[in-house]
Order: C-alpha cells, then sequence, then structure tokens
C-alpha cells in the first residue's frame, strides 16, 4: 500500500490529495486505522467546482466522511493501538 512510504516514527502520517475514486475512499479507512492519520484529503476537492459532476467525482468519499465523523473522538483514541483495525472490502482479495 501506498501509504506506507510515507510513515515514519519523527512525523505524523498525513495524506493531503489521495485518489477521488472509491479506491481513494478505502484508502482513508486505511490511513485512520493502520497508518493513525492525522489528515486525510481528496486531490482537487479545493479546485473541481460543484453540482451533480462534484458530487459524482467526491461521493464515496464524502460517505466515508460523514459516516466517520461521529466516531472521531473514539478513533482518535483507539489510534496507535492494537485495539483500531481496518476492514475494507476490496475487489480481488479473497483471503486475509
Amino acid at each position: 500500500m501506498i501509504n506506507a512510504r510515507y510513515v515514519r516514527p519523527d512525523n505524523p502520517y498525513w495524506s493531503p490529495e489521495a485518489g477521488r475514486t472509491i479506491t481513494g475512499a478505502r484508502v482513508f479507512f486505511y490511513a485512520l486505522a493502520d497508518f493513525a492519520g492525522i489528515g486525510f484529503g481528496a486531490f482537487g476537492v479545493d479546485s473541481s467546482g460543484s453540482g451533480p459532476e462534484f458530487d459524482m467525482q467526491f461521493g464515496d468519499l464524502g460517505n466515508d466522511y460523514r459516516m466517520v465523523n461521529s466516531a472521531l473522538p473514539v478513533i482518535t483514541e483507539l489510534q496507535g493501538t492494537s485495539k483500531l483495525k481496518t476492514a475494507v472490502e476490496e475487489e480481488g482479495i479473497t483471503g486475509p
């Protein structure tokens, strides 16, 4: 996973420009749980405009943000412990 390239003990993990597709939305969960991420952003979110096309580009990630929002206090408390794990369904992965 590309996130692992940027994890260092002397620097908190932050993803400023992830993909805006369903893959980027999945990576959001890995960043939170597996890499104790302190920030996550989608590429181009600040310059893509608005309207139906914008909603389609960022819909999956926006849904993830809304779902996680109320759980953030618990997530941040568990980050960096063995109690927080990522569980994401991915095509083509059939085992642990």
